[in-house]
């Protein structure tokens, strides 16, 4: 196709590339900043949670396990309990972000297909910016269980834990309840928590979903554009190209 301006808009094809691929090459920056904002964000909690342990295990040690340690462990895990609410909820956001950075890099490579078809069996990732798309190009296969794989899907279990263990100390706590008693509610607190954290985290990701629909599903692929197929036998996508 020769690089000619569009008759109509006197679009420059040259210049409209020069300026899609800063705009690739801006957003492929920013996207490797958010995996470093929920990288980081998570080693915070976790290093948070692992000195409250060690400093839990030294109390312990002192006080011969009485009220001091229990009262240190409600403590402390009240408060990473919150700390890791806020890190789950950052985690998540940061994780939406960079969704939307994807589907973005994904309409610029489809403007590549488009100007140039015969590079799409070149390309490494896929060129739609649907939510299947999306997923293959996050090397992702798309899944039920996919959630609980992300990070923070992980930091929402570890804070469950925080929360159980939370409840089993104030248990012990006010009321004086034998260790089954305390492992109990620890452990329905952790069940109830998980789910929660499960629920939120599906709701968002469907909000986010519905808000940003793709521009360019399979079905409307063309050229040499790729196209995703799903098994539904095995539940796996797979990529096919249009001749």
């Amino acid at each position: 196709m020769a690089d000619t301006a569009h008759p109509e808009t006197g679009t420059d094809p040259a210049r409209a590339a020069q300026f899609l691929t800063t705009e690739h090459f801006t957003l492929t920056s920013v996207r490797v900043a958010t995996i470093y904002d929920a990288n980081g964000r998570t080693a915070l909690y976790l290093a948070a949670v692992s000195s409250a342990l060690i400093a839990l295990a030294f109390i312990g040690r002192i006080s011969h396990l009485d009220t001091a340690f229990d009262v240190f462990g409600f403590v402390a895990f009240a408060g990473l309990f919150f700390v890791g609410l806020v890190t789950f909820a950052r985690v998540l956001q940061v994780s939406l972000e960079e969704m939307i950075y994807a589907q973005a890099i994904a309409r610029v490579r489809r403007y590549y297909v488009a100007r140039v078809p015969e590079i799409a069996p070149y390309l490494m990732r896929s060129p739609m910016s649907d939510d299947v798309g999306n997923a293959l190009t996050m090397g992702i296969l798309p899944s039920r269980w996919q959630l609980a794989l992300t990070q923070a899907g992980m930091v929402g279990v570890i804070d469950s834990v925080v929360a159980g263990g939370a409840g089993g100390f104030a248990v012990r706590l006010l009321l004086a309840a034998p260790l089954p008693v305390c492992m109990g509610v620890g452990l329905t607190l952790f069940l109830v928590s998980v789910a929660a954290h499960h629920h939120y985290e599906v709701g968002q990701w469907r909000r986010a979903g519905q808000r940003l629909q793709g521009l360019f599903p399979p079905d409307a692929s063309d050229g040499g554009a790729a196209s995703v197929c799903t098994d539904d036998r095995s539940g796996v996508a797979r990529t096919e190209t249009k001749e």
